[in-house]
């Protein structure tokens, strides 16, 4: 539904609920994805820490003699999925 002009959301969205005729109903915000880095506590970019968990297969720079570039380019994806 496209609202007129200078209505306000939360307005129309009390308006639906208190009239009975609509079952349920929200707003349709717009979101934007942001460049991020991995988040996740099981990946972390080397950093020769020993207490860390290094996984070369996520983000190959070379680390223990490895091939750089030798990976799937995790840190990559995270930024457009």
């Amino acid at each position: 539904m496209q609202l007129p002009e200078g209505a306000s959301v939360t307005n129309v969205l009390l308006q639906f609920q208190q009239s009975g005729l609509v079952q349920y109903a929200e707003p349709d915000y717009i979101l934007h994805a942001l460049n991020t880095v991995p988040n996740d506590p099981l990946f972390s970019i080397p950093d020769n820490d020993p207490n860390t968990v290094d996984q070369w297969g996520m983000n190959n720079l070379g680390q223990d003699n490895g091939t750089a570039g030798a990976d799937i380019n995790a840190p990559e994806a995270w930024d457009i999925q």
